[in-house]
Order: structure tokens, then C-alpha cells, then sequence
């Protein structure tokens, strides 16, 4: 099975953050535990309702966080994707999106997508989301998860996305500045071709 590696990026509703795994295991598997109730107890937490396209749910964390999680089931289309939205305690709307593929040689690929993110939760999101797809990958592996552990692994996780992120931001400013830097040299171009054109006669 390959490692757990999230990259964070910007798009047109903030910050998002991506995950690609694969398993050995087939996508009816794979499926069943990110849907199934009693699966998903046993590394993520408790849903209140199915996961089924329409409904609500309010999702416990197998912690004693001090939370509130609200979601709506956008879309639940067997074995091939999985989309729900939640808030969590006063953060903005977070979109999560699961699609499961199969692998190129064999098992399966998880992707997970979390779009909705600030700068400000874009890492503690990354690094939660991380922590619990490695809870994910224990459950499916030997049937049971330190899923209780999350804050702890979270914590370790959180300066590595930290880092990723600053990288991204600067690498950002870097491009915009050369495209700005190209812009001004663009529009001076343009300027002084209309220029010459307005007194090709004095030539």
C-alpha cells in the first residue's frame, strides 16, 4: 500500500486539499467502509443517519473533542463516489468528496478531495484528514484503528502541512509577480507598437 500524502491548493472557493491511496483491497471493500455506519465507528466516528443522497446527519469523533458536526449527503452513487458536506463548530461549510477507482494493478485507489478551507484551518484540516485516512487504512488492514488517537496525530502531521502550505504560498506570490512582471512588460510592448503605428508616417 502506498503512504498517505495530502497536497494543499487554492481554487476558486479558497483552499482545498487532496489525498490519493492506494489499497489492497477491492472497491466493494473500500466502499463499505466509508459508507457502512458501523464501519465508519471504527475510524471515523459516529454518523446519526445513512449515508444516503438527502440526508442529514450529525457526526460524533471517536474523541472527547469539543465539537459540533453537521452534514448533508450530496451524493451517494455505489461503489464509485461518496460527497458530503459538513460544518464543523463555526468553520465554514467543508465539501468532502470520496471516489473510489480501481488500482492499475490491483486493489483499489481512494481520492479524497476537502474543498472549502481558509488559509487559517487549510493545515489543521490537511493534517486531520490525514490522521484519519491512516485510521482508515489500519481498519481496513487489521480490523481495528487508533482512531481515538486523532488529535495526537493530528498535532504530529500539522508541521509538515504547515511547511507544504507556506512553500505553496510563496511559490503563488512568486508566479503572480512574474506574471504581473510580464504583464507591465506586455502592455509596454503594446504601448509602444500603438505608438509607432500612429506615426508609421514619419518613418
Amino acid at each position: 500500500m502506498s503512504e498517505i500524502n495530502g497536497s494543499i491548493a487554492r481554487n476558486a472557493d479558497g483552499y482545498r486539499v487532496t489525498y490519493s491511496l492506494d489499497l489492497d483491497f477491492d472497491r466493494a471493500n473500500v466502499w463499505h467502509a466509508i459508507t457502512d455506519r458501523a464501519a465508519l465507528e471504527n475510524w471515523l466516528g459516529t454518523f446519526s443517519a445513512p449515508l444516503e443522497r438527502g440526508n442529514t446527519f450529525e457526526l460524533e469523533y471517536l474523541n472527547d473533542s469539543d465539537y459540533t458536526i453537521n452534514g448533508y449527503v450530496v451524493d451517494c452513487t455505489a461503489p464509485n463516489s461518496l460527497e458530503y458536506k459538513w460544518e464543523f463548530n463555526d468553520q465554514p461549510e467543508m465539501l468532502v468528496y470520496f471516489t473510489v477507482t480501481p488500482g492499475t494493478l490491483q486493489g483499489s485507489t481512494l481520492h479524497l478531495t476537502v474543498s472549502g478551507l481558509t488559509v487559517d484551518n487549510a493545515v489543521r484540516v490537511a493534517a486531520t484528514w490525514h490522521a484519519q485516512l491512516e485510521f482508515l487504512r489500519d481498519y481496513l488492514t487489521e480490523g481495528e484503528s487508533p482512531a481515538y488517537a486523532l488529535r495526537f496525530r493530528r498535532d504530529e502531521l500539522a508541521p509538515a502541512y504547515a511547511k507544504q502550505l507556506a512553500i505553496y504560498e510563496e511559490r503563488v506570490a512568486a508566479m503572480a509577480d512574474e506574471a504581473s512582471h510580464a504583464g507591465n512588460l506586455f502592455d509596454n510592448a503594446a504601448e509602444t507598437m500603438s505608438v509607432m503605428r500612429q506615426h508609421a508616417h514619419l518613418a
